[in-house]
């Protein structure tokens, strides 16, 4: 029975991860195509943390924009993160969790500098895929620069700063 679990698991990493490769390469072509597009970074790499006293995280982030509504106020990303979580397990009183990874899409509205920001997605620790939201705010300028965000979540409450090219 666990080696049925385990490659359930695995296949659906497998399937996760082949998602988020094709949004990847396709958002190339997405950019590619329309020429009328504001010049909304590509790319964003940050690093953010959170915390709900029981449960910390922290990760690293990369973000690739795969498409943007035509008013420009709406800009969709796909997003890969590594990173730690650790949370107290209820009635034991220890610590589980450790290296963590993340597959996520995370949506942006408004305009200018200032953003609301939701993302959704898996993570995966210790052989467990559990799904989360993040709901915040991101001031992140459209041609790229620094990113300083705010959030809260399944993850924590929390922070991030990082840079968008």
């Amino acid at each position: 029975m666990k080696t049925q679990e385990s490659n359930y698991i695995i296949h659906t990493m497998k399937s996760v991860l082949y998602l988020f490769i094709s949004l990847f390469l396709g958002s190339y072509n997405i950019i590619a195509e329309s020429p009328t597009k504001s010049e909304i970074s590509r790319f964003n790499l940050y690093i953010d943390a959170g915390t709900f006293v029981i449960i910390n995280s922290v990760f690293v982030n990369l973000e690739a924009h795969i498409a943007s509504s035509q008013s420009e106020r709406i800009h969709l990303y796909v997003r890969g993160a590594y990173g730690s979580m650790n949370a107290l397990a209820f009635g034991t009183g220890k610590i589980v969790g450790g290296e963590t990874s993340i597959g996520a899409l995370t949506i942006l509205t408004g305009g200018g500098n200032h953003h609301f920001e939701t993302g959704a997605g898996v993570f995966h620790n210790d052989g467990i895929i559990v799904p989360f939201l993040d709901l915040g705010y991101r001031f992140q300028k459209p041609e790229g620069g620094i990113v300083l965000r705010g959030k809260a979540g399944v993850l924590g409450v929390g922070f991030g700063i990082g840079y968008a090219f």
